[in-house]
C-alpha cells in the first residue's frame, strides 16, 4: 500500500512541478550553489520513504530551486555515481 500511494504522490508532484511556469534561474552545473544544493539533498531526503525515487527526488528539488531540466538531471547523474560505485564494491 505505502509503494502505491508513494508512487501515485510522486507523480502527482512530478505533474504539479512541471505545471510551474516559474523560469529557471541555473542554466549550467558549474553554477549551482552550495544553498540549492543543500536544499536539493533535504529534497532527496523524501526518497527514504518506499516507492519514492531517489533520482526523481532530485531532479524534482532541483527544479523547485531553480535549477533547468537539463541541469537537474546531470545533478542527480552525477550525484548517483558515488552511491553506484559504492554498491558495485
Amino acid at each position: 500500500q505505502t509503494v502505491g500511494i508513494t508512487s501515485i504522490l510522486g507523480g502527482l508532484i512530478i505533474l504539479a512541478v512541471e505545471a510551474r511556469t516559474k523560469p529557471a534561474t541555473v542554466s549550467q552545473l558549474e553554477h549551482v550553489g552550495l544553498r540549492e544544493a543543500v536544499l536539493i539533498g533535504l529534497a532527496q531526503c523524501a526518497s527514504l520513504v518506499p516507492g519514492m525515487s531517489r533520482s526523481g527526488s532530485t531532479i524534482i528539488g532541483g527544479l523547485l530551486v531553480g535549477l533547468d531540466r537539463k541541469v537537474a538531471t546531470e545533478y542527480s547523474f552525477f550525484l548517483a555515481l558515488p552511491t553506484l560505485i559504492v554498491a558495485t564494491c
